[in-house]
C-alpha cells in the first residue's frame, strides 16, 4: 500500500534577521521573527539573545561547522534546522544565509530568512503514520518485513536493525550473512555490548554516525563507504553502507543498514537479483531514481519502482563522455557533470552534484545526484552508482528567498546594499572601461505624499522603478533604490556623452508624463567613467551626487554631468544674449533696492547704483569700485563666495533666493541673471533687504517652537515611569523640531551600550551601522572635535578632514549635516551622545537641545540606578 500525505497549502511567512558573526548575537529581527519564534524586539534586547538561544541543542554541531565554512569562504548558505520557539515547542525552518562585512569595518554579520516549514499537522499525522498507530500500514510492514528476512537471510552481504543512540548503534536484528561477513557469533557482538560500532577501524567510527544522522534528518536512503574489522582474520575492509530509517516511535530511532564488502565480489553482486530485490526494499515509496554507470560501456542506467517492480525508465549513451551532445542536461551544467566524472573516475569517494536534467521532451528541472565510485581490489574504478532525486521546489524557495533579500519590497528593484554590491563587482571585472552611473530623485515628493497620501506616493515610486528597470536591462546594467525617493542607475559599457544625453533626457520627459494629480518631476545628476580612469564606487557616487546636487540648485527638473558642475556656460550666440542698456542703469540707479553688475567669469565689478553704494557707505560719485572683485567689496571676502550663483545662471531665466549678508547681518531676497556689459557675459543682481520683516516673523514662530519642543520632551520625561516610550516620544519631537531625517541616541555602557533611534517616514534606520559610536576609541575621537559644551557640529564640507571611520559612515549614509551633542551626568561624566542627522532647521536655539540633554542624562543615570 502506498502512503499519500496531502498537505495544506498554507500562506509562507517568512523572516529576516542579523546575527554577529563572531558571538552569534542577534543585532536585528523583523517583526515576523515575533510571528514564527514569540520572541519580541524587547525580548531580543533584555536576553540579550543569540542564535545559540534558539537552536535545537541536535543541531548546534552541524550548523556550526555550516556557518563556519560560509563565514571562511564569505558566501552564502541554504539549510534546514530546528529551531526553539520562546514557548520551549520546536520548530523547523529553512533557512538562506549570506555573510557581509559590516559597513563600518568593524565586523561580519550574517543577514538570515527563514520561514517555517514544520506543517505541524501534516508532520503529526506523518509521524503517527511511522509510529505505528496506521493498523493497515502495520501489517503491510509486518509482511514487508517476512519477505525482507526470507531475502537477507541468504544475501552475501550483510544487513541488520540498529537502534541509534548517543555515540552508540545498538544491533537488534543481524542477518547470518552479517555474522560470516564480520566473522563473529552472538556471543562475541553480545560481548560487545551489540554495539556495532566496535566493529569499525579506528578513525571511521564518526564518518558512520555522521551518515547516520544525515539520513534521519533527510529521511532519504544514504549510501556511504567506511572501513571495518574482520574478527577472526584480524584484517581490515572497506564496506558500502546503504542506511534507511525504519521507524521512530516514542523517541527511539530504528535503521536498517545493508553492507557491501567492495572488491570483485561487490562487481559480481551488482548483476544479481539480490541486489536490485534490496535496491527495491530501500527506495520502495519514495520518488528517488537508483543511478548505475559502468565505465565499460559509457551508459547511465537510471531506474525505479513501479508497481513493486524496478524497472529502468532512461538508459543513456555517453552520458558522460558525450556532454555536448546531450540533451538531458542543462548547457550551463555540463562542467559540474563532467568535473564529478573525472574525480570519481580516480578516486574512491563520494560526490554529490545539483544540477538540471530532464527526461524526453520535459523542461528542466532541478536534481540532486549522489554518486559512489566502486573500484575492484586491484584499485581499478569500473563502476559509479548512487541516487539521484527533485529538488526543485527547494531550489524555488531558495531562489524566492534570495530574491526577496535583494529586492526593495516596494518598488521590485535592486536595494540600496545590493546595488552597491553590483556595481563594486562590475567595477571589478574591468571588463568595459566605459561606464556610467545616473543618481536622481524626484522633485518635491514630499507634496505628494502630503498631498495625496502615502499609497499614491508609493505608486509614483513604482512607476518611477519599473522604468529604471527597463533602461538598466536594455542597456545591460543596474537599477536600484537608494533610500525615499532616491534612485540609481548604472550603464556599462557606454561612452558617448550624446547617448547619455539622450536616455536622461528622454527618463526625465517620461517621469514628468506620469499620471499623478500632482505635477512631478525628477532631478538627475551622472558621472561618466572613462576607459583608462581607475576609480571606486563611492567615488562615482559622491561625483554624479554633486552632479544631483547642481541641478537641484539649478531648478530642478534637469539632468546635469559631473564635468560640468561650476563650469559656467561660454560662447553665447547673439540670438540668446541679454544686453543692458543705457537706460536700464538710470533705472537702476534710482530704485531703492540694491544691484549691481559684475563679469561672469572673473567677478570684477562693472557697476554698483546708488542704493548699494549708500548701504556700503560710499558716495553717489565714487567709482573706485570698478575693476575690483565683486566678493571683496560687497561681502568682505578674500575669495569667491561659496554661495555664489555664477555658475548655475541660464541666459534664459532669472534665479531667485535668500541670503543673510555676513557684513551687515540683514537677510535679503535676491533676484540674478545674466546680461552684456559691453562686451562682457555679466551678471545683475538686485537685492531687496527684507529683514525687519522676515526677523520679527522669524524670531516669534521661533520661540514658539522653542517652548512647544521644551514642553512636550520636560512634560514626558517627567511624568513618565517608562524611560524606552518617554525617550521615544523625546526623539520623535526633536525630530519633528528639526526636520531631521533621523535622530539618535546613545546610552554608554562600560565598552558598549545601547541605541534609541527615531526615523523619518522616508528615511532608513541606522540603529545597526551606527554601532560603531558606541566604541570607546570612536567616543573618544568624538570628544576630540567637541567644543567645551559638547557640540560637535559637522557638514560635508568638512568630510575630508575627519576620521576614516566617520568619512565612510557619513558618505555611505548620504549624511550631509549632523549635529552631536554630549549628554552627561552630575558628574559632567560623558554618559551618551544625541546625533541630529540632516536637520533642514539649522542648529536655532542649541540651549534648548542642551537642556533636554540635561534632562536625558538624569533620567539615564536614575534608570541604571534603581
Amino acid at each position: 500500500m502506498r502512503v499519500k500525505k496531502n498537505f495544506e497549502i498554507e500562506e509562507v511567512v517568512y523572516s529576516k534577521y542579523c546575527v554577529d558573526a563572531e558571538d552569534g548575537r542577534i543585532l536585528y529581527a523583523d517583526d515576523n521573527f515575533c510571528n514564527i519564534l514569540g520572541y519580541t524586539q524587547e525580548d531580543i534586547r533584555e536576553r540579550e539573545l543569540t542564535l545559540w538561544d534558539i537552536i535545537v541543542p541536535e543541531d548546534l554541531d552541524e550548523y556550526a561547522k555550516r556557518i563556519g565554512a560560509v563565514i571562511a569562504a564569505g558566501g552564502e548558505a541554504y539549510l534546514s534546522h530546528g529551531l526553539v520557539k520562546k514557548s520551549g515547542e520546536s520548530i523547523y525552518v529553512f533557512c538562506y544565509g549570506k555573510v557581509r562585512k559590516c559597513e563600518d569595518g568593524s565586523g561580519v554579520v550574517a543577514d538570515i530568512m527563514i520561514t517555517d516549514v514544520t506543517a505541524g499537522r501534516q508532520l503529526q499525522e506523518y509521524v503517527e503514520m511511522l509510529a505505528g498507530q496506521n493498523t493497515e500500514l502495520n501489517h503491510e510492514l509486518s509482511d514487508k518485513n517476512s519477505l525482507i528476512t526470507s531475502l537477507i537471510d541468504n544475501f552475501a552481504g550483510g544487513v541488520g536493525v540498529f537502534e541509534v543512540g548517543k555515540d552508540k548503534l545498538t544491533a537488534k536484528y543481524l542477518s547470518h550473512s552479517f555474522y560470516k561477513m564480520f566473522g563473529v557469533n552472538v556471543r562475541e557482538v553480545n560481548a560487545h555490548n551489540s554495539d556495532v560500532l566496535e566493529f569499525t577501524a579506528p578513525g571511521y567510527r564518526k564518518s558512520l554516525m555522521h551518515q547516520i544522522r544525515q539520513t534521519i534528518a533527510s529521511n532519504t536512503t544514504t549510501i556511504g563507504e567506511h572501513k571495518f574489522l574482520n574478527f577472526k582474520g584480524g584484517k581490515e575492509f572497506f564496506v558500502q553502507a546503504c542506511i534507511s530509517v525504519l521507524s521512530i516511535r516514542s523517541g527511539v530511532i530504528n535503521v536498517c543498514i545493508v553492507f557491501y564488502e567492495l572488491g570483485e565480489k561487490k562487481k559480481r553482486e551488482l548483476e544479481k537479483n539480490a541486489y536490485n530485490e534490496l535496491i527495491k526494499m530501500i527506495v520502495e515509496g519514495s520518488n528517488e531514481y537508483i543511478v548505475d554507470y559502468s565505465f565499460g560501456d559509457d551508459i547511465m542506467h537510471l531506474k525505479k519502482i513501479d508497481d513493486g517492480e524496478l524497472v529502468e525508465v532512461d538508459s543513456t549513451e555517453g552520458f558522460f563522455t558525450g556532454l555536448k551532445d546531450n540533451e538531458y542536461i542543462h548547457p550551463d551544467d555540463y562542467g559540474k557533470i563532467g568535473y564529478m566524472k573525472d574525480y570519481l573516475s580516480k578516486n574512491r569517494d563520494t560526490k554529490t552534484v545539483d544540477f538540471r536534467f530532464r527526461f524526453f521532451t520535459e523542461e528542466y528541472r532541478w536534481y540532486r545526484m549522489m554518486l559512489v565510485s566502486i573500484a575492484s581490489d586491484d584499485g581499478t574504478i569500473g563502476k559509479l552508482v548512487g541516487k539521484m532525486y527533485s529538488i526543485h521546489e527547494e531550489k524555488l524557495r531558495a531562489a524566492e528567498l534570495k530574491k526577496k533579500a535583494e529586492l526593495d519590497s516596494l518598488t521590485n528593484i535592486y536595494n540600496h546594499q545590493t546595488f552597491e554590491n553590483k556595481v563594486i563587482a562590475e567595477l571589478g571585472r574591468k571588463f568595459y572601461g566605459s561606464m556610467a552611473l545616473f543618481v536622481m530623485d524626484i522633485d518635491d515628493f514630499k507634496l505628494i505624499n502630503d498631498a495625496l497620501g502615502h499609497y499614491e506616493g508609493d505608486r509614483v515610486l513604482a512607476d518611477v522603478a519599473l522604468k529604471l528597470k527597463q533602461i538598466s536591462e536594455r542597456y545591460g546594467g543596474y537599477a536600484g533604490r537608494l533610500g525615499g525617493d532616491e534612485f540609481s542607475v548604472f550603464i556599462p559599457g557606454i561612452s558617448k556623452k550624446e547617448q547619455i544625453e539622450e536616455i536622461a533626457g528622454n527618463l526625465g520627459k517620461d517621469i514628468s508624463d506620469m499620471p499623478c494629480d500632482i505635477k512631478h518631476t525628477a532631478s538627475i545628476g551622472i558621472y561618466m567613467k572613462s576607459d583608462d580612469e581607475d576609480i571606486d564606487y563611492y567615488e562615482m557616487y559622491r561625483r554624479a551626487d554633486k552632479a544631483l546636487y547642481s541641478s537641484k540648485r539649478a531648478g530642478k527638473n534637469r539632468y546635469s554631468f559631473y564635468e560640468d558642475t561650476g563650469i559656467a556656460e561660454e560662447n553665447l550666440s547673439d540670438e540668446t544674449k541679454a544686453v543692458f542698456t543705457d537706460t536700464e542703469y538710470m533705472l537702476l540707479d534710482n530704485y531703492n533696492a540694491i544691484s549691481y553688475i559684475s563679469d561672469l567669469n572673473n567677478y570684477d565689478l562693472y557697476y554698483i547704483n546708488n542704493a548699494c553704494k549708500k548701504n556700503l557707505g560710499m558716495q553717489p560719485d565714487d567709482e573706485s569700485y570698478v575693476g575690483r572683485k565683486c566678493y571683496e567689496v560687497l561681502q568682505g571676502r578674500s575669495e569667491p563666495c561659496p554661495f555664489c550663483t555664477n555658475n548655475i545662471l541660464d541666459n534664459k531665466k532669472t534665479y531667485i533666493w535668500n541670503h543673510v549678508n555676513d557684513n551687515d547681518g540683514c537677510a535679503y531676497v535676491l533676484k540674478d541673471s545674466v546680461g552684456d556689459w559691453n562686451g562682457h557675459r555679466s551678471r545683475l543682481e538686485l537685492a531687496i533687504n527684507i529683514t525687519d520683516v522676515d526677523s520679527t516673523t522669524r524670531a516669534m514662530a521661533e520661540r514658539l517652537d522653542n517652548e512647544d519642543l521644551l514642553n512636550v520632551c520636560v512634560n514626558e520625561m517627567a511624568y513618565s515611569n517608562d524611560f524606552n516610550k518617554s525617550c521615544e516620544r523625546v526623539l520623535e519631537a526633536i525630530g519633528a523640531y528639526y526636520a531631521a531625517t533621523n535622530i539618535l541616541l546613545f546610552e554608554y555602557s562600560g565598552d558598549s551600550g545601547k541605541i534609541y533611534e527615531w526615523k523619518s517616514d522616508i528615511a532608513t534606520s541606522l540603529s545597526i551601522t551606527s554601532r560603531m559610536f558606541l566604541q570607546p576609541d570612536v567616543r573618544k575621537c568624538l570628544d576630540g572635535y567637541s567644543n567645551e559644551q559638547g557640540v560637535f557640529m559637522v557638514d560635508s564640507e568638512m568630510y575630508g578632514g575627519l576620521d576614516e571611520r566617520l568619512r565612510l559612515f557619513f558618505g555611505a549614509n548620504r549624511i550631509w549635516t549632523a549635529y552631536f551633542m554630549s549628554i552627561k551626568n552630575r558628574s559632567r561624566e560623558t554618559i551618551g551622545r544625541l546625533l541630529i542627522i540632516n536637520p533642514k532647521k539649522h542648529v536655532g536655539e542649541l540651549q534648548v537641545v542642551n537642556i533636554i540633554g540635561t534632562y536625558l542624562g538624569r533620567d539615564m543615570y536614575e534608570k541604571d540606578n534603581r
